[in-house]
């Protein structure tokens, strides 16, 4: 039991370095678990994961090909006019707020034209450490 419980601790700590590209090492996503994207992708879709853009552009994605419709730039427009009215409303809402600086992170990584599905590229793109 205490080797199958190590096993287990060593490959969480293992996949935090590798997907993310903590302390240094390379930030290379799911590949970086050992994962086939592919079949990965074949099991989302058999659950709540399902949706068309996940059936339509998943592979393009995976590719970093981003190059299919809603711009980065018109969807931070669009949060824009969203967080004005809440703020007038006094609404606040933070992870709009979040999503908005992700996808001026995403513009900034010259995405600024790139569907707003680019806002993984963000994730590929982020290997500092925290």
């Amino acid at each position: 039991m205490f080797i199958s419980i190590s096993g287990n601790l060593l490959n969480v700590g293992l996949n935090y370095l590798f997907i993310f590209g903590k302390w240094g090492m390379p930030s290379m996503g799911v590949t970086g678990a050992g994962l086939d994207v592919d079949n990965l992708v074949q099991v989302m879709l058999q659950g709540s994961s399902a949706s068309w853009q996940m059936q339509n552009r998943a592979d393009k994605m995976v590719n970093g090909e981003y190059d299919f419709g809603f711009s980065t730039t018109l969807m931070r427009k669009d949060l824009g006019l969203v967080l004005e009215e809440a703020k007038a409303m006094k609404i606040p809402l933070p992870v709009t707020e979040q999503v908005g600086t992700f996808l001026k992170q995403v513009d900034d990584m010259g995405g600024a034209q790139w569907d707003w599905c680019s806002l993984m590229e963000r994730q590929r793109g982020t290997s500092t450490d925290d």
